[in-house]
């Protein structure tokens, strides 16, 4: 007699069933990771609106260098003039102990600095890995003030300069998951608005560097995107785009968006009570959404991940032009009201982290021109007006840096780093190397191509020295430098 194993057990009639649940159960979670996330659409009376706002006039930029890549459009143009062919150091700063913390999905290593005039002179603002916000005299290199964050401080601040007789603020956007108000004068904390509170399940937040909407006659807000997670079952924190009063960072909106994390916003001002923000979705969609409201006015798949934050410039025309490239290197630009594609764009020859810099030929034909550093260890210069690719200029390793644009020695120039540890000024018209200088050795060893944007350089007028260039270089100190037979600038 055959003896039955007591440890077996019945075989199920249905076989299916378990393999059934299974799949019901992935759906749902795919379900909660928000793979079906659902954006409410502008009306068309709002996409009427705002198409009318965006052919007339429209409010001015900020002046100098107040937030990522110069200002609300992200463009990196400073319209700073260099004089001479060379630069020297003038001064060098090295922040607090490094927190060696360090991950692919990191939006920064050492974050851009902001520059603004405060009670007459020129202040420098950047954040760092030991967390805190760092405040330093832009014409010595002198550290006025630090202020601690309860986190990683990987971001661009945003530098409101106040209006009619308003207080100057400094906006942090912390992993803390917060939102910190802080004098610039002093370092005092003015507000914060903690967007999650604390538990061992959520993780720190992914955060951006907030955008100014421009409001004549109102109060300017701050635009600003976040991303959290809970690491509890069925209870995801999906965050999105944010609106908050400058004054005491009330929350105006608050609206998801996304179920994957966002990059900062590029931001339209259309007057105080329209502007249009631009988001790309790290799963590869770039989204362009009405304010206040939040709704959707146009969104556009790309075939790779988009790890880089858009950049917008008025056109000739009146319309206004935005730029992205994909974690596949491609490049394309787009109508940024309408999402019309402009030019299909080019394929580079490996992954896009950064922003692209913009440029007005102002020596050639008055076009637009764009550069963009790619993991294919080049630097590209883009003639948007006639759709085609004019030099490609190789480094010695990854460029993971964005590309920001000035004049030097009466030309226009771009500024980038590479991760061959070396400072570039290339000639705009042809791409030839005008200045490269040693930017020391890399803070950790690792060279691999990851998802890690590192600082730019920042052209920047400082009272007191005039024209310099301001760069967090890859050792973790942050160097001035200014063209070596350039004059110091009288008060």
């Amino acid at each position: 007699m055959i003896r039955q194993n007591s440890n077996l057990r019945e075989a199920s009639p249905f076989p299916g069933v378990r393999l059934l649940w299974g799949l019901l159960f992935f759906l749902l979670i795919s379900g909660c990771a928000g793979r079906g996330f659902q954006i409410k659409e502008a009306t068309p009376e709002i996409r009427t609106e705002i198409s009318r706002l965006s052919r007339g006039e429209v409010p001015e930029e900020p002046g100098g260098w107040t937030s990522f890549q110069g200002g609300p459009l992200n463009n990196g143009i400073s319209g700073v003039e260099i004089g001479g062919t060379s630069l020297e150091v003038l001064w060098e700063f090295s922040p607090g102990k490094h927190v060696w913390e360090y991950g692919q999905e990191m939006a920064a290593w050492s974050p851009c600095p902001v520059f603004g005039d405060i009670q007459g002179r020129t202040l420098l603002f950047t954040g760092c890995h030991d967390r805190n916000i760092y405040c330093l005299e832009a014409a010595t290199g002198k550290m006025l003030w630090q202020r601690a964050t309860g986190g990683l401080a990987l971001s661009s601040p945003l530098l409101i300069q106040g209006k009619e007789g308003g207080m100057a603020v400094l906006v942090v956007v912390s992993s803390d998951r917060s939102i910190h108000g802080i004098d610039p004068s002093t370092g005092t904390i003015q507000w914060t608005r903690e967007l999650y509170p604390w538990t061992n399940t959520v993780t720190p937040s992914l955060t951006s560097s907030p955008a100014l909407w421009v409001r004549p006659g109102a109060e300017d807000l701050v635009v600003a995107t976040i991303f959290n997670t809970d690491m509890k079952w069925f209870r995801p924190v999906r965050e999105g785009l944010l609106l908050l009063a400058t004054s005491a960072g009330e929350i105006v909106l608050r609206k998801s968006i996304s179920s994957t994390p966002v990059s900062s916003p590029a931001v339209i001002s259309l007057g105080k009570d329209r502007a249009v923000a631009l988001v790309a979705e790290r799963k590869g969609r770039l989204m362009a959404f009405s304010l206040p409201e939040g709704d959707l006015l146009w969104h556009r798949i790309f075939s790779g991940n988009l790890y880089a934050t858009p950049s917008v410039i008025r056109m000739k025309d009146g319309r206004f032009m935005v730029v992205v490239g994909d974690f596949y290197g491609r490049v394309e630009t787009l109508d940024a009201i309408t999402g019309e594609t402009l030019w299909e764009g080019a394929k580079l020859g490996y992954f896009i982290n950064a922003t692209p810099a913009l440029m007005r030929d102002d020596v050639g034909n008055g076009g637009i021109r764009f550069f963009v550093g790619s993991f294919d260890r080049m630097v590209h210069g883009f003639d948007a007006d006639a759709g085609k690719r004019y030099f490609s200029l190789m480094t010695g390793k990854y460029v993971a840096s964005c590309c920001t644009t000035a004049r030097m020695n009466g030309r226009n120039a771009v500024l980038v780093q590479s991760l061959d540890r070396n400072l570039y000024a290339i000639d705009a018209a042809d791409g030839s190397v005008m200045v490269k200088m040693r930017a020391g050795d890399m803070i950790w060893p690792y060279e691999r191509p990851g998802r890690t944007l590192w600082s730019s350089p920042v052209p920047v007028m400082v009272k007191g020295r005039g024209a310099m260039v301001v760069v967090p270089f890859h050792d973790g100190r942050i160097r001035a430098f200014m063209a070596s037979d350039a004059s110091v600038m009288e008060e």
